[in-house]
């Protein structure tokens, strides 16, 4: 698989997930959740649960912390 097509789908991922947010052509920009994932602030298994959770944020179905709970 080409390089190209492999960061697409793998950035597609990420921004469903809310780590990044895409601006357009191809350009992406980090989100505060994703910036606590690379602190080691929170975990992307479902099956555990989310420190970053400071307002009192609820989960979605997918295991990620809602944004209002950041």
């Amino acid at each position: 698989m080409p390089a190209s097509i492999y960061t697409s789908r793998r950035l597609q991922k990420l921004s469903e997930r809310g780590l990044v947010k895409p601006l357009g052509n191809g350009v992406y920009v980090i989100t505060e959740l994703g910036e606590g994932y690379l602190d080691g602030e929170i975990s992307t298994y479902e099956d555990e649960p989310d420190e970053i959770r400071e307002n009192g944020g609820e989960e979605n179905n997918d295991g990620v912390p809602s944004p209002g709970g950041i």
